[in-house]
């Protein structure tokens, strides 16, 4: 599979081809999108949101200030845009995880099931993965639960190679909690373990 190309505008949108459906485009978050990803926030930290609701929503706020290009927190962080509609958002993180310098962990999600299962994380991968990589990255990383099949076969499709198992990890209704890391290295990705 070619690495699709991208283009980044003064708006600082990456999108594939507009004329093959669907339509994938990522784009830095909008201001009025800023309540539904505090929402989220409530929804998977809501004893922790509920105790500091002013903080959670100061960082939502500086996280929506800061999307669509790499931040003073080594961070990229997009919304994730699919016929026009918010769907998700993909993240390269570095100084949240205290990782070192030029080592970033992968975030991707969409928000409705709907929008999963549809060849969607493929496509956003092929746009962000090399702008990480373009950034100097020596490493990204990765991990899923270990019952997400469809993230680690995308995980594997794009050369990321499975380092290890977390054990009772991530505990979450009707899942085991163990969690498959994966990583992809600088040489892996330049020695076409790319897509």
């Amino acid at each position: 599979m070619a690495v699709a190309a991208w283009r980044l505008d003064s708006t600082s949108e990456l999108w594939d081809d507009p004329s093959m459906p669907p339509n994938v485009r990522l784009r830095a978050f909008r201001a009025d999108e800023s309540e539904l990803l505090f929402e989220r926030l409530r929804e998977w930290l809501p004893d922790a949101v509920a105790e500091n609701e002013a903080e959670f929503r100061e960082q939502t706020e500086k996280r929506v200030a800061s999307s669509g290009r790499w931040s003073d927190e080594d961070a990229l962080d997009f919304a994730i845009e699919v016929e026009g509609r918010l769907t998700g958002a993909v993240q390269a993180l570095n100084k949240y995880y205290r990782l070192p310098p030029a080592v970033y962990e992968l975030g991707i999600e969409f928000y409705a099931v709907a929008d999963r299962g549809r060849g969607l994380g493929g496509q956003v991968l092929r746009l962000f993965v090399p702008r990480v990589f373009e950034h100097g990255a020596i490493r990204l990383q990765g991990h899923t639960h270990v019952e997400n099949a469809p993230m680690i076969r995308l995980f594997e499709r794009f050369g990321f190679v499975r380092e290890g198992l977390l054990r009772s990890y991530w505990p979450l209704p009707g899942q085991s909690g163990d969690v498959a890391v994966y990583g992809l290295t600088a040489d892996d990705y330049e020695d076409g373990r790319r897509f």
